[in-house]
C-alpha cells in the first residue's frame, strides 16, 4: 500500500474525531447558554443551599436541560467523545476559577505595594506587616483664636 493510500484513510478518521471533538465542544457551549439563563435571584440560592436542598433546583433544571439536548444532539456520537463533555466541562471551569484566582492575587499584589510603597520585587514582610500598624494619632494643639476686633461706628467713638 502506498503512503498516499494510507494517509487518505488517516485523513478521514482525522476528520470524524474533529467533527466528534466539535461535537461535544458544542454542548459545553450549550451549557453555558443555559447557565446565562439563571436569574442573581437563582445563582444565589444556589450558592447558599446545601446539598439535597431547593436551592439547587435551578442548577438541576439547567444541567437536566443540557443532558436531554446533548442526547437530542449526540446521535452517533461514540461514548467516549459523549463521556468528554463531562471532562471538558469541568476543565473549562477550572480555567476560569484559575483565571479568577489570578486576578484576584495580582489586585492583592497590586494593593499592597501601593500600601507599602514599594516595587514587589523589593517589598519584605517587614514592610508589610510596618504598613499594617496604625500610626497614633498626633494629638493637634489647641489654637488660640484671634480676637474679634469689631469696628466702632462714629456714634459709638464719640
Amino acid at each position: 500500500m502506498s503512503e498516499e493510500t494510507q494517509e487518505m484513510p488517516n485523513k478521514v478518521i482525522d476528520e470524524q474525531v474533529q467533527a466528534w471533538n466539535m461535537q461535544a465542544c458544542t454542548m459545553v457551549s450549550v451549557l453555558f447558554e443555559e447557565l446565562a439563563t439563571l436569574s442573581p435571584e437563582e445563582i444565589y440560592g444556589i450558592a447558599g443551599a446545601k446539598e439535597g436542598e431547593a436551592g439547587n433546583d435551578p442548577l438541576l433544571r439547567v444541567v437536566s436541560s443540557v443532558f436531554e439536548k446533548f442526547t437530542q444532539n449526540g446521535e452517533g456520537l461514540p461514548r467516549v467523545f459523549f463521556d468528554s463533555y463531562e471532562r471538558t466541562a469541568s476543565q473549562f471551569l477550572q480555567v476560569i476559577k484559575l483565571n479568577i484566582e489570578a486576578k484576584n492575587n495580582a489586585n492583592i499584589e497590586e494593593v499592597l505595594c501601593k500600601a507599602v510603597g514599594k516595587d514587589s520585587t523589593e517589598m519584605s514582610y517587614t514592610d508589610i506587616a510596618k504598613s499594617l500598624v496604625a500610626e497614633e494619632p498626633v494629638a493637634e494643639e489647641p489654637v488660640a483664636e484671634e480676637p474679634v476686633v469689631e469696628e466702632l461706628s462714629e456714634e459709638q467713638v464719640k
